[in-house]
């Protein structure tokens, strides 16, 4: 199964490989919530940027708490999903992923902002093909 490799810069190539051969296999577990550990480390190898790496530094974004009301991001999601807070529910972990995304579009409302677009792209191509293999 071949998944789209961002641009990896010479000296990241193989920990960024070695992560993405993981990642594949992990997808093809028949545990759903290792499947979704999958999937959420080919989102956050595509997040080149890393938009949503990290929690909003309110000190830095004031205002970001008056906007979005429930925070999310990769790293909240990857220690939900190392201490089994999501339980056996792939939908759980799911929501919060489609929640980084969300709240990445509406409190950067100018869709020509590059984390708006980046979000945008995310939830709408690269989240449904990431997350079906760990709602199947």
């Amino acid at each position: 199964m071949g998944y789209y490799t961002p641009h990896i810069p010479a000296a990241s190539r193989g920990p960024v490989r070695k992560a993405l051969k993981k990642a594949e296999t992990l997808l093809t577990s028949n545990n759903a919530m290792d499947r979704c550990a999958g999937a959420l480390t080919l989102l956050q190898l595509r997040d080149e940027l890393g938009w949503f790496a990290e929690p909003v530094d309110v000190e830095y974004v004031p205002d970001y708490l008056e906007i979005v009301q429930t925070p999310m991001d990769f790293s909240t999601i990857k220690r939900k999903l190392s201490t089994g807070a999501y339980g056996d529910d792939p939908h759980a972990f799911a929501a919060d992923v489609r929640r980084v995304y969300t709240n990445a579009i509406k409190y950067n409302w100018s869709p020509e902002h590059e984390c708006h677009v980046a979000a945008r792209q995310a939830c709408f191509r690269r989240f449904p093909c990431c997350i079906s293999s760990c709602c199947a």
